[in-house]
């Protein structure tokens, strides 16, 4: 388990560098050294369900576009957003070629 991570899905918002600090005992095993928050320090069992909640919270968010994917995805509603502009002034064009043919057999 993580503990400063449960702690940051626990309190959202809390700033581990003022509100907790913590620490590993030398032997793999992690402490909370510091707590300052204005909230009951969570016992054993309430970190493991905070730090198995943000695991599955983590497990459901949709994955992570590359920078690539960005790109592509930028890329494409550009292009849509092109095309659209391009028939819309084709469009007009043709709305004042129009006109103009009327204007002069008038």
């Amino acid at each position: 388990m993580n503990i400063a991570l449960a702690l940051k899905y626990l309190y959202l918002g809390a700033d581990q560098m003022k509100e907790f600090e913590v620490r590993d005992n030398g032997h793999g095993e992690q402490y909370i050294a510091i707590w300052n928050l204005d909230k009951p320090k969570p016992t054993e069992e309430e970190l493991q369900a905070a730090w198995v909640a943000y695991q599955e919270a983590g497990a459901n968010k949709p994955p992570l576009m590359t920078a690539l994917e960005k790109i592509q995805a930028e890329n494409a509603a550009l292009k849509k957003l092109i095309e659209e502009k391009d028939h819309e002034n084709k469009n007009a064009l043709f709305e004042i070629y129009n006109m103009l043919g009327e204007s002069s057999t008038s």
